[in-house]
C-alpha cells in the first residue's frame, strides 16, 4: 500500500509539472493567436479538465495519507481485549 501511496505521489507530481511546462510553452509561443482549426478543442476542453484531474488526485491522495496515518495513530492506542 505505501509503494502505491508513493508512486502515485511521484506519477501525479511529475505529469502535473510536464502539464505546466507544456501550458507554459503554449502560452509563450501564443499559439491560442494561430489557426489551429479543431485542434483549438483540445486546447479549450481538455487542457483544463486534466488539470482539474490532477488537483482531484492531489486531494484524493492527500485525504488517504492523512486517514491512514490516523488509522495507524488509532490502532496503537487500542488496548487488547480479554480472551
Amino acid at each position: 500500500m505505501a509503494t502505491c501511496d508513493s508512486s502515485c505521489w511521484v506519477a501525479n507530481t511529475w505529469g502535473f509539472l510536464d502539464l505546466c511546462n507544456g501550458l507554459r510553452g503554449v502560452l509563450q509561443q501564443h499559439v491560442p493567436t494561430f489557426n489551429l482549426a479543431t485542434t483549438w478543442y483540445i486546447y479549450t476542453f481538455f487542457a483544463p479538465l486534466v488539470i482539474v484531474s490532477h488537483v482531484t488526485i492531489f486531494i484524493i491522495l492527500a485525504k488517504a495519507t492523512s486517514w491512514s496515518q490516523g488509522e495507524l495513530s488509532s490502532t496503537s492506542n487500542r488496548t487488547p481485549e480479554a480472551a
